[in-house]
């Protein structure tokens, strides 16, 4: 349980990292400046702007995937997973043992996939070029929601796992 919950909070720090070698498209050069406003090449405040995400601005065809833009949608796979994931635990349905453990080998596996691919970051745009990023959104999507329903359904568990070895329940 601890090792979900110190993979989950450690997994966004790591999000610039995976989407570092997608580059936003090359514009006339006042999208390409960095947080303090020099043309560093960072992209910080692409995020905003939908049109730069179209055209280069140079006549050539845009990439389709910018790093701001990826990073935007893994943070919505991230919210929309763990609320739908923990929202899905209403369905009535208890788990047995092999699928909470099938579950969380699901989550281990995908974490240490974005871990990798933060590592090995200058692999991802070859590995995953153009509209195929979005499996990160993806994995951090099913990530979430995995995590979200496993943490939800364990705490409800537990809070089950009293009342049916009680000393009034047993007397």
């Amino acid at each position: 349980m601890f090792l979900l919950y110190g993979l989950t909070y450690s997994l966004p720090g790591f999000e610039p990292f995976m989407v570092k070698g997608y580059n936003p498209p090359s514009g006339n050069g006042s999208h390409t400046s960095d947080i303090s406003g020099s043309s560093s090449g960072a992209y910080f405040d692409t995020v905003g702007d939908p049109s730069m995400l179209l055209s280069a601005g140079d006549g050539a065809p845009a990439p389709t995937m910018s790093g701001p833009h990826l990073m935007m949608l893994m943070n919505l796979g991230v919210q929309i997973g763990d609320v739908s994931g923990r929202a899905s635990t209403a369905v009535p349905w208890i788990p047995s043992t092999p699928p909470l453990v099938l579950m969380t080998l699901v989550v281990i596996v995908i974490s240490l996939l974005l871990i990798g691919a933060a590592v090995w970051w200058r692999l991802v745009p070859t590995t995953f070029p153009g509209d195929t990023a979005y499996i990160f959104p993806l994995m951090f999507f099913m990530y979430y929601f995995t995590r979200g329903y496993l943490v939800t359904i364990m705490y409800a568990l537990r809070q089950l796992l009293p009342l049916q070895h009680s000393p009034c329940r047993l007397a």
